[in-house]
């Protein structure tokens, strides 16, 4: 994404613009950039690398944040991890 600075630039002006999720990467990440927080999905169906873990991520909305519980297609797991919306 050539402009992905230009975008961050412009969501973190906007105090309702929290997050956003990109799946470019093909792996499961999170970090906060730009006071947002930059959630990378992971693949759904071909991985590039056979040990990174694929399938989808659940996404539950808090007050404070969010709960992102990504499901493994390749043996089942899944861990939640709650972040919180950066001040």
């Amino acid at each position: 994404l050539l402009d992905a600075l230009a975008l961050l630039d412009v969501l973190s002006r906007h105090d309702h613009a929290k997050a956003i999720f990109t799946a470019h990467d093909h792996v499961f990440g999170h970090r906060e950039q730009n006071g947002l927080l930059v959630v990378t999905q992971p693949a759904v169906g071909f991985p590039f690398e056979p040990a990174v873990m694929h399938g989808w991520l659940e996404a539950e909305f808090t007050a404070d944040g969010m709960n992102l519980t990504p499901w493994s297609i390749q043996d089942g797991r899944r861990e939640t991890v709650h972040l919180i919306w950066p001040q």
